[in-house]
C-alpha cells in the first residue's frame, strides 16, 4: 500500500485515495457528492484496489504520452514557422 493508492475498506464501502501512511494508519480520502470526507483508519481493514490503481496509472501515462506528442508538434511546428520566415527574409 502506497500513498496515492485507491483503497476501500475489507468489509465495502467507497473508493478512497490514500493520502498519508502512519505506521499502522492510512488518511483516506473520498467524496460522497459534493461532500469531502477524510478519515484515519487502519491499514489492516483496507484493501487496495489494483484495478482501478492500474487504470489511474494507465491513464496518467496516456496524459503524459499526449503531452509530450502535443509539445514535440508544437517545436515541430515552430521550427517549420522558423524555416519559413528564414527563408522569405533570405529572398
Amino acid at each position: 500500500m502506497k500513498v496515492g493508492d485507491i483503497v476501500a475498506l475489507k468489509s465495502g464501502g467507497p473508493d478512497m485515495t490514500l493520502c498519508k501512511l502512519e505506521g499502522e494508519f492510512a488518511h483516506c480520502c473520498w467524496f460522497n457528492g459534493d461532500a469531502f470526507y477524510k478519515q484515519e483508519i487502519p491499514v489492516s481493514a483496507l484493501a487496495v484496489n489494483e484495478a482501478k490503481v492500474k487504470a489511474a496509472d494507465d491513464k496518467a501515462a496516456a496524459a503524459e504520452r499526449a503531452l509530450a506528442k502535443a509539445e514535440a508538434d508544437n517545436k515541430a511546428a515552430a521550427a517549420a514557422d522558423a524555416r519559413a520566415a528564414a527563408a522569405k527574409a533570405a529572398r
